[in-house]
């Protein structure tokens, strides 16, 4: 090896340890397993490990934060639909903070499949970057368990209620597609679920679907799935003495009989970290 190389190595070596002994950057899902349609959050931690502050903002012509997202065995990254501009960060010295971020306001995930994720920060200087190590979701279509037709401002859609499991539990989804295209619109979790009692659904004046479930043997989750395929209520019920548990629609309005409201005791809620900060 040349003299000319090996110094050119070495360099590239200490920049290296550097790097790394400056900032540390992870990336991860907040779930393994996502249903197709539904939005895939990950959470970013930036780690300070120098003895000053580190203040990250947008570089011209880029972000200081790059997401860099494909699928897994092909070298190719997924284009995004819109380069996301994130805000300025400030980062004491010796400090981790953690970023929520919504993975799918910036790509689109159109099929089902092992994905894999890293993110790339850059630094003011445009010159110096630390990447995060790879991390992986898999995003799967689910078990259909019930669909229902319905017309909303002129389009024919499919409301869906879904099967599927994260990690050992079972769960249900909601999804919402378009009828005639069968292109998914938007998914959402509705709870978990415990296969004691046979799902209810009903429709509601707006083709809202509503979902009642039992997540416990005591416990039930009552969820609503909006038109967009976002989960616009969900609450626990328990168990009331008398008759069975199941949804009714009443003069216009779809209620839950046979189970009240359950309200958490205070000491079960829980506290977000301080470090949290979505963006």
């Amino acid at each position: 090896m040349s003299p000319i190389l090996r110094m050119a190595l070495i360099l590239s070596l200490m920049l290296i340890c550097q790097l790394q002994a400056q900032l540390e950057v992870t990336v991860k899902p907040q779930r393994q397993d996502y249903l197709l349609g539904e939005d895939i959050h990950v959470e970013l931690v930036l780690y300070n490990n120098s003895t000053s502050a580190i203040s990250l903002a947008k570089l011209p012509g880029r972000p200081w934060l790059s997401l860099e997202v494909g699928v897994a065995g092909d070298a190719r990254l997924l284009a995004p639909k819109v380069v996301a501009n994130y805000p300025s960060v400030s980062l004491p010295p010796g400090r981790k903070m953690a970023y929520k971020i919504n993975l799918s306001q910036s790509y689109a995930f159109n099929m089902d499949g092992d994905y894999r994720l890293s993110a790339i920060v850059r630094m003011p200087d445009m010159k110096t970057a630390y990447s995060s190590p790879k991390s992986r979701f898999r995003i799967s279509n689910g078990s259909l368990h019930k669909k229902f037709i319905t017309h909303v401002r002129g389009k024919r859609l499919e409301m869906r209620a879904k099967f599927w499991q994260i990690g050992n539990k079972n769960a249900i989804f909601g999804q919402v597609a378009d009828a005639d295209s069968g292109r998914v619109i938007g998914a959402a979790y509705m709870g978990s679920f415990l296969n004691f009692m046979e799902p209810r659904y009903l429709l509601d004046a707006k083709q809202n679907l509503h979902m009642l479930f039992q997540s416990t043997p005591e416990f039930f989750t009552y969820s609503i799935l909006s038109t967009t395929g976002k989960c616009s209520f969900s609450k626990i019920y328990k168990r009331a003495p008398g008759g069975p548990v199941t949804l009714v629609s009443r003069g216009g309005a779809i209620q839950v009989i046979g189970a009240v409201p359950y309200e958490k005791p205070k000491a079960e809620e829980r506290h977000r970290d301080a470090t949290e900060r979505p963006f």
